[in-house]
């Protein structure tokens, strides 16, 4: 290696090394997550606490029932390979899009991760997950508020 070469990596590293340190010295000094600046008013969640909802997708027919803001219990109502009736209930993260849109994620036992987006607007649901074998699937369907 060429001593300019070697002055250019001893330099490239301290500046890493540098804010390396900065970063952890930030982090140490505010452990706290900041809060996220708004801009204009607060998104409002909405409302789901006590409500169920059904939709379909393929051969699946689903209830979602929010037991409380951070619980809800789903089930298929049908589906193929004898899985009518499985259900479970869950703990939930939920993060309000708009005032009528709710993004809703859970990890199930098995392992799958779930990812559902509630526009209760428009009555639609966007419902994804991706299996603990990798698998992702994706759909939309319209649903219907039976609770």
């Amino acid at each position: 290696m060429r001593p300019a070469t070697n002055r250019f990596m001893f330099l490239a590293c301290t500046v890493a090394a540098f804010i390396a340190v900065s970063t952890f010295s930030a982090c140490a000094k505010n452990p706290q997550p900041q809060e996220r600046p708004t801009t204009g008013s607060a998104v409002k969640a909405p409302a789901v606490k006590g409500k169920a909802f059904e939709y379909q997708v393929g051969d699946y027919r689903l209830r979602l029932t929010f037991l409380e803001e951070n619980t809800v219990h789903w089930e298929y109502l049908s589906a193929p390979n004898g899985l009518t009736g499985k259900n479970a209930t869950e703990t939930i993260d939920s993060t309000p899009i708009r005032d009528d849109v709710l993004l809703v994620a859970w990890k199930e036992a098995d392992g799958t991760q779930v990812l559902d987006v509630l526009d209760l607007g428009r009555m639609v649901i966007y419902p994804n997950f991706v299996t603990a074998n990798g698998e992702r699937n994706s759909s939309h369907a319209e649903m219907r508020q039976v609770k």
